[in-house]
């Protein structure tokens, strides 16, 4: 194998395991239980704010800058949540404590029950 293919096999596998990882970090926040939780706090919050987005569909922003560590007494989570515009997304910020996570959207601790 010439270098220069070694090179790009290289490159290649960095991207691709790159992207595996970023996937994954995805999917676990996705499939946690405090996803749900920041879905429904994003949505109170629109509602509480009469944003004209209020009924729109939520999506997660995997491609954006993420936090996620999973635990109810310790846990912390940062992530973007958009609406189907895609163009407005919320800062959530979320924090495990007393065995419950607390959510907060744009810096504004919203309810989950």
């Amino acid at each position: 194998m010439s270098p220069k293919a070694k090179v790009a096999a290289w490159i290649v596998g960095i991207v691709v395991a790159y992207a595996a990882s970023v996937g994954l970090g995805a999917y676990r926040i996705a499939s946690s239980d405090l996803y749900p939780l920041a879905e429904k706090g994003l949505a109170a919050y629109l509602v509480a704010t009469k944003s004209t987005e209020a009924n729109k569909p939520i999506y997660f922003k995997w491609w954006s800058s993420w936090y996620f560590r999973n635990s109810l007494t310790d846990g912390l989570a940062q992530f973007l949540l958009c609406t189907s515009s895609r163009a407005h997304c919320h800062a959530i910020i979320a924090y495990g404590v007393d065995g419950q996570w607390r959510v907060t959207v744009d810096g504004k601790l919203v309810s989950t029950d």
